[in-house]
């Protein structure tokens, strides 16, 4: 029941999603360019919004001005201002994936580096070389604004997310936190036996990594759910087959096995499987967790009993409910 108003509520999130970032996109870009921050960070998502002091380190066109400033002039004049107004900017694609977007944007900025590499340098007074650095500064200011100088295409995904009161630009979703929470849920899932779930969850997971840069973790993904679901339909486990068997070899020194009944009624081929082995007292609560490998050249669509040692426990383990849970499966080419 749970489940089902978390689906629900979720459902009727997504069905609130409006159009799609441009807007945002365009207020948040020309609040930037006039450095007008305040507003800018209002377009943030919540989360971002926390990194207002510094966050514009964060974006393509200040960190190429950044770059230019490293120099060992101090006195840039009015060349930040006149570089931030020449930006323009062209949405090449778009990517909208219910509450989430990402727009591969072309940005037109004239090239800075024409500045820095020509600023004078010489070996004269502070203050005279300060008088010919400001005036070469004013002059390339002047070129920048009737556009005498190169100007530079420069390409950059930006990210949004849909949050209550409408899109939001989002300074760079950290894809490795929300795989890394993806995992951990599927282990969950995996570990519990609930193999329905895990493919819903990845099948959800598979529209929101959906960027072409994001390739690999979607290929893991369809991968792990391809796992899933072989297992949870073509590999049988023979019931009350799963025991766990311990013998006290020398004082503190455990010799443990797992043991099981197993079959594969599919048809492929599979060249490695690995198995949660799990044993729970009477009232649920964990009392051993380790990995077993299955003897794959001996699995066949005929019932097998195999058995595998587990090292790593070191220490009696109570009387309890054993039972396998998927791990991971690979498959013969």
């Amino acid at each position: 029941m749970k489940s089902g108003i978390s689906l629900l509520c979720l459902f009727m999130f997504l069905s609130c999603i409006k159009g799609n970032p441009d807007e945002v996109f365009k207020s948040y870009f020309n609040a930037e360019k006039k450095r007008e921050f305040t507003k800018s960070i209002k377009l943030l998502t919540s989360s971002d919004q926390k990194y207002s002091e510094d966050y514009a380190n964060k974006i393509s066109f200040h960190k190429q001005f950044d770059l230019a400033s490293q120099s060992s002039v101090d006195k840039v004049g009015e060349v930040p201002t006149a570089f931030l107004e020449a930006l323009s900017y062209e949405v090449l694609e778009r990517k909208i994936v219910e509450d989430r977007a990402t727009y591969k944007v072309k940005l037109r900025m004239p090239n800075i580096k024409t500045w820095y590499e020509n600023i004078p340098r010489s070996s004269e007074s502070t203050i005279i070389k300060d008088l010919k650095i400001e005036k070469y500064n004013k002059e390339f200011v002047s070129k920048i604004r009737r556009k005498e100088i190169d100007f530079i295409n420069y390409e950059i995904d930006f990210y949004f997310i849909y949050e209550k009161d409408g899109w939001k630009v989002a300074l760079g979703i950290d894809e490795k936190e929300e795989v890394k929470k993806l995992i951990q849920e599927l282990d969950y899932f995996l570990i519990e036996s609930k193999y329905e779930e895990a493919i819903n969850k990845i099948e959800f997971n598979l529209k929101k990594f959906n960027a072409p840069h994001l390739k690999e973790i979607k290929e893991g993904l369809i991968s792990k759910k391809d796992q899933i679901s072989y297992f949870s339909n073509k590999i049988k486990i023979k019931e009350d087959s799963v025991r766990f068997k311990q013998e006290l070899i020398f004082k503190n020194y455990y010799e443990n096995t797992a043991s099981f009944t197993i079959k594969n009624t599919g048809t492929k081929k599979i060249k490695y499987l690995s198995l949660y082995f799990i044993i729970t007292s009477k009232n649920g609560k964990e009392l051993l967790k380790e990995s077993v490998s299955v003897e794959t050249d001996k699995l066949s669509s005929s019932w097998q009993k195999m058995s595998d040692k587990i090292y790593a426990v070191k220490k009696k383990i109570p009387r309890g409910n054993a039972r396998l849970a998927l791990n991971y499966i690979r498959f013969e080419k």
